[in-house]
């Protein structure tokens, strides 16, 4: 079972990757990771250490409260990423406080 904070952070890395039209491989490569590591994380199967959200947030040119903030996802606009759109940036009512 995965933990529904790491879902909720996972789901954010994901949506905010999207909306900076950043592909995963892309992502992964700077950032010295591998695909697989990146796909665990925005799936909520891995969890992300602090030094690894904090690059991430730099990668994405973003805070590092952007993968806590669960009412930043009324500003991403996934309709323009290419290819298949991921599902929409929402959060399971129950991973809030």
């Amino acid at each position: 079972m995965f933990d529904p904070n790491d879902v909720f952070v996972g789901n954010k890395v994901r949506c905010l990757r999207a909306s900076a039209r950043i592909s995963i491989t892309e992502v992964a490569r700077l950032m010295g990771i591998s695909q697989e590591k990146l796909r665990l994380i925005e799936s909520g199967a891995d969890r992300a250490g602090p030094w690894l959200l904090e690059l991430l947030a730099d990668l994405l040119g973003v805070s590092v409260w952007s993968f806590f903030d669960a009412d930043a996802d009324a500003h991403l606009d996934l309709a323009a990423t290419v290819g298949p759109a991921p599902p929409p940036c929402t959060t399971p009512t129950e991973t809030r406080h």
